[in-house]
Parts: structure tokens; sequence; C-alpha cells
């Protein structure tokens, strides 16, 4: 009981301090554009990034924090900074390496997620509509995640805010890095709990 007490408060702790980040970059230490909508969303991810580490593992705690910062980075500002990507693919390389024997096969499914956003990005015309830094966040999410819960957490960061247009009227460029960690912080620990329930 102490330990999940423990990750929970080290969870509430790292996506607090993930989503000032996010809501700050890149004018910190004042929050630029940060709409009392873009607040309440950043509560709502911390809130449920610590809820969901009670059933996780220690290791996919900075790949949230990192999750949290890139998802209100590109709310904001519909850029995935290239720090973020690093700090997420240092936290992934950590998980991965920390699980030898799924390693193999969460690489994979990395690279091939990448591998087919990319060649979404290349087929969807000029300009692309998807940036570098979603293919790259694409395929650092699935290996993340892993093969069991990949292909829907893609479909759902795709399909999602396509239905939420519908449904509100609205139209416009969507925040594709936003729906993708939101998806993945989700995934993330569905996955943790399919290995834990094995």
């Amino acid at each position: 009981m102490q330990a999940t007490a423990a990750l929970i408060g080290t969870a509430l702790a790292l996506g607090s301090l993930a989503a000032a980040l996010g809501l700050a970059w890149p004018a910190w230490p004042k929050l630029s554009g940060a709409r009392p909508s873009t607040l309440w969303i950043a509560a709502g991810l911390v809130l449920a990034f610590a809820a969901l580490a009670s059933f996780g593992r220690w290791s996919l705690l900075p790949a949230g924090a990192a999750l949290i910062y890139l998802a209100l980075t590109d709310l904001r500002r519909f850029s995935l900074p290239w720090s973020g990507l690093l700090a997420l693919a240092v936290a992934v390389g950590v998980d991965v390496a920390l699980s030898p024997e799924t390693a193999r096969e969460r690489l994979s499914v990395g690279v091939v997620a990448g591998i087919f956003l990319f060649s979404l990005r290349e087929w969807s015309g000029k300009p692309p509509k998807l940036g570098l830094g979603d293919v790259l966040l694409a395929g650092m999410a699935a290996a993340l995640v892993g093969w069991r819960v990949a292909a829907v957490m893609l479909a759902l960061a795709a399909f999602a805010p396509l239905l939420l247009q519908r449904l509100t009227g609205r139209s416009g460029p969507v925040p594709f890095g936003f729906w993708l960690c939101l998806t993945t912080l989700v995934a993330g620990f569905v996955g943790a709990l399919w290995e834990a329930a094995a």
C-alpha cells in the first residue's frame, strides 16, 4: 500500500511539473497562451496520470511526464519540442531496457509504427499534414505500449479528434501529437495492467 501511495505521489509531482513546463514552453517561467480550458485539460491530465500510475510500474513515470509535457505543448502551439521528444526517447529506452524479455518485440512495433506514419506523412501531400515530431512520437509511443494495444492507440489518436470535430461542428487543423500523447498515457497503463494480469 505504501508503494502505491508513493507511486501516486510521484506521479502527481512529475505530472504537475511536466504540465507547468508544457503550459509555459517556450516562455518559461510565465504561462504563455494558457487559456482556462487548457488549464482544466492540464489538471485532468495530471490527475488521470496519477490515477493510472497506481496500476502501472515505476519505469512508466518519466515517460508519462514527458507525454504530458508534449501533449500540452502541442495543444497550445501545434508543435512538439525536440526537448520533450528527447526526454520521451530516454524514458522509453529505460522502460524497454528494464523489460528485456519484451524489448525486441516492443522495438519492432515502434519501428513499424514509425515507418507507417512516415509513409502517411509522405503521401499526405505538400506540405506534409503530419509533422516529423508526430512520426517520431508515434514510433516511441508504440514501443512504449507494445504490440497488444499499439494499433488501437494509433486508431484512437487519429479518429477521436475527427469525431469530436464532427460532433461540435468545428473544422480545422488537429494537434495530432496531443491526441497521441493522451491515448498513449491510457494505453501504457492498460498494457501494464495486461502484463500484470498475464
